[in-house]
């Protein structure tokens, strides 16, 4: 919202209560200034959503926003975001080096697909509300969390590749 914090709108918002107070005074028009900004300020949103051309709503290599994409994931912790849309998030690339490497999934209102390597060790925390996860061992969860580990951390120690996913209103399908 760094729209709201610029010259131009104090400037144009300042200028359109002068012209309120005057009409108001002068000719009796009462005009609801606040209402009318509230208004005019959801239009401004809604039609720079639709364009694409407001910093508002710029999107990000690791977001997948009002859209269908596919990430490709080559490197370790970072956070990508599945938001009224769906897509792939494809972490098969990763190969954690030196001990833990951690990457964050948010699902929200959307539709995901995470796809892992199963040559390489994973352990897969999800948090569902209201949503539908599915693991590569069968277990689905609609509510609550769920450990998923897969079978080459059992028993070894060694680089482990880390998932914290967050599914809300939406679905993720964990598969290899």
């Amino acid at each position: 919202m760094g729209f709201l914090f610029t010259e131009t709108f104090w400037g144009i918002f300042l200028i359109l209560f002068g012209i309120t107070i005057v009409l108001k005074a002068v000719f009796g028009i009462n005009i609801p200034l606040i209402k009318t900004g509230f208004a005019i300020l959801l239009i401004y949103a809604g039609v720079s959503m639709l364009t694409g051309g407001d910093r508002w709503f710029h999107k990000h290599n690791n977001t997948i926003l009002f859209n269908e994409s596919q990430v490709k994931v080559n490197r370790e912790n970072q956070e990508y975001n599945i938001i009224f849309g769906s897509g792939m998030i494809d972490l098969s690339e990763i190969k954690p080096e030196n001990g833990i490497k951690k990457v964050a999934i948010n699902t929200i209102f959307g539709s995901g697909v995470l796809k892992i390597n199963p040559d390489v060790p994973v352990i897969i925390k999800v948090d569902s509300v209201f949503a539908n996860a599915r693991f590569p061992d069968g277990t689905n969860i609609s509510f609550g969390d769920y450990t998923y580990r897969s079978p080459q951390k059992e028993g070894s120690e060694g680089p482990v590749l880390e998932v914290e996913a967050d599914v809300v209103f939406g679905s993720l399908n964990i598969i290899n």
